[in-house]
């Protein structure tokens, strides 16, 4: 993954922002990346400690005991979802985007900011698929390994 710059805490450590505010629009764009990798972060570690409590639930329930095997959850690296993820940002909405518009031409930083993550959170919509389409995927291999274990013909 490309390494991303850090956005400066306050304005005066971005300096001026450029014509359409084109000096911020990179701080901006890796603004949302970060907060969208923040996010992902917290969904995986969620994911990793609630889909094995879920398939042991789901499996004393049913009164056949927890699993006991070896078959782990959530084999693919955490940097492969997030890349995936980010990388579909850049795809479908970074690329293209020009940054918020202004009908005042003296914006600070600050409100800049605030528009930039209106902009995340109108149009994560159009990216969540990226995360869900690996983590569905991999509780699909996971359920798959741990019914292998309980349900399989000793004979095979």
């Amino acid at each position: 993954m490309a390494e991303q710059a850090t956005a400066p805490n306050d304005k005066s450590d971005i300096g001026a922002p450029g014509d359409n505010y084109s000096n911020w629009l990179k701080i901006g764009k890796d603004r949302i990346k970060e907060r969208e990798k923040d996010y992902v972060i917290k969904k995986i570690h969620m994911m990793q400690k609630l889909a094995p409590k879920s398939m042991n639930d789901t499996l004393v329930e049913l009164k056949l005991g927890k699993y006991e095997g070896t078959a782990k959850y959530f084999q693919i690296s955490d940097n492969d979802v997030i890349n995936k993820v980010l990388n579909e940002w850049d795809i479908t909405k970074l690329n293209d985007w020009t940054g918020p518009s202004f009908d005042n031409d003296d914006i600070k930083w600050e409100e800049y900011e605030e528009e930039i993550y209106k902009y995340q959170d109108t149009n994560k919509c159009y990216i969540n698929h990226a995360f869900w389409e690996l983590i569905l995927n991999e509780l699909w291999t996971y359920s798959k390994a741990i019914s292998m274990g309980k349900f399989s013909d000793s004979s095979d």
